[in-house]
């Protein structure tokens, strides 16, 4: 588990040129569960229709907090935070990657928290993703837990 403090005084994101940063709508629910698929973020047999209907009943999901980039290609990259100041996921496309789209969706979330008053933020992810463990470090992320399985 990876923990950071947030700046109080910290601004929202810079995203990377060609991107629009967009509101959650569930017409993004296809490409977002697929994405999260592909990333590994869920569990291969679970439907489209599914994972839309878990958040929807799930109260810590609020759809403001949930974070949609498109670029010329469609969905670039999702992330989503819930209501407890916990990063659920965050998914760039592989097109979109190395040009700045994953460290502007984690500034966008932490801003966001900052806003609420919040002073930490947490996310799991698996030992083994190196890459997102490099852009959590440079984002000012670090272990404070390690889960064993």
């Amino acid at each position: 588990m990876l923990r950071k403090a947030l700046d109080p005084e910290q601004g929202p994101a810079h995203w990377p040129n060609g991107l629009q940063l967009r509101p959650w709508a569930p017409a993004t629910g296809p490409a977002a569960h697929a994405l999260l698929l592909e990333t590994e973020q869920l569990e291969p047999g679970l439907t489209c229709a599914q994972w839309l209907e878990q958040l929807q009943a799930d109260p810590e999901v609020s759809p403001h907090l949930c974070l949609t980039v498109f670029d010329a290609n469609g969905l670039a990259g999702f992330a989503m935070g819930w209501a407890s100041t916990f990063i659920r996921h965050l998914a760039v496309q592989p097109h979109a990657r190395r040009q700045g789209l994953g460290t502007a969706l984690l500034a966008q979330l932490f801003f966001m928290y900052s806003q609420r008053g919040e002073v930490l933020v947490d996310l799991t992810l698996r030992a083994d993703n190196t890459a997102a463990r490099r852009l959590y470090a440079q984002a000012g992320m670090f272990e404070f837990r390690r889960y064993t399985l």
